[in-house]
């Protein structure tokens, strides 16, 4: 084949405008577009949800506690990520329900349960699993280092004195909100003022 000038010249101008575009594009992940690249793969691994205050305690006139708070965990889990994880780091989704059966195991649930809430939302980035979990569980649900799984602390109220002056205490509803007696009457002191937290 004969050497053409023209179409060598083409050549030379398609790799040089792809050099140009390359490192005008790199030049602008450096500078403009780091802080939305950074912030948008923040959102793909993070999200923020409010975490609730502990409500106050209520004490009677010879400081004896009649209403507390007792902190317990919420387990969360990331079912994009956990998947990801599964199919990438040497393992196989059968290994993911191995785990699943076993996590099943430990928070006293189904497997085929929690089986098909992972795969009807798998998508999702926060599904909550199972509430009011004491340390230990905590505990035996870390030792199987599943990725993906995560903890929110929560706040369960109890009442030390059992149905003593219930009537006057009243109660608090799950979301933390007074519903009467003193719980109601005092709910804006004892609420608290919820903050938020980043969960990978």
């Amino acid at each position: 084949a004969n050497f053409s000038p023209l179409r060598a010249g083409a050549v030379f101008v398609v790799i040089v405008g792809l050099l140009v575009s390359l490192v005008g594009r790199v030049a602008y992940l450096q500078t403009y577009g780091q802080q939305r690249t950074i912030l948008a793969a923040e959102r793909e691994h993070f999200q923020t949800i409010p975490l609730q205050a502990r409500p106050g305690s209520i004490f009677d006139c010879h400081g004896i506690m009649m209403a507390g708070s007792i902190q317990t965990q919420t387990l969360y889990c990331d079912p994009k990520f956990m998947q990801d994880c599964y199919q990438t780091d040497g393992r196989t989704l059968v290994d993911m329900d191995n785990d699943v059966t076993r996590l099943a195991q430990i928070i006293e649930q189904d497997p085929l349960h929690i089986s098909q809430v992972l795969s009807d939302r798998a998508t999702s980035r926060f599904v909550k699993l199972a509430e009011n979990l004491d340390d230990e569980t905590v505990k035996h649900i870390k030792d199987l280092k599943m990725p993906g799984l995560g903890f929110v602390p929560t706040d369960v109220r109890y009442y030390p004195m059992g149905s003593i002056a219930a009537h006057i205490l009243g109660g608090r509803s799950k979301d933390n909100i007074g519903l009467d007696g003193l719980e109601l009457e005092y709910n804006s002191i004892l609420i608290g003022k919820p903050g938020y937290g980043a969960f990978a």
